[in-house]
């Protein structure tokens, strides 16, 4: 159900995964991000499975992730389907 969804977000989207995790792999963490027009993902390593972000690697990963310039959103939601 998610999935469905999630292709109308119209704002960046990062997917934030601990190295150690055994509930969500590499591969799933990279198809989350596929499915959103917007979406990345990175890994804190040494961490478990929900990284508690006062990492410093989850820090400058987010520090990272906000800096992005012109990635600004019209809104986080939209009906409208993505243009390719």
């Amino acid at each position: 159900m998610v999935g469905e969804h999630a292709g109308r977000l119209r704002m960046p989207v990062l997917i934030l995964r601990g190295g150690k995790s055994d509930v969500v792999l590499p591969t799933g963490a990279r198809q989350m991000a596929n499915m959103v027009p917007f979406g990345r993902w990175s890994e804190v390593p040494n961490v478990g499975h929900s990284p508690t972000l006062d990492e410093p690697v989850a820090q400058r990963l987010l520090r990272d992730f906000f800096e992005v310039k012109g990635a600004g959103a019209v809104s986080s939601f939209d009906d409208r389907p993505p243009q390719a």
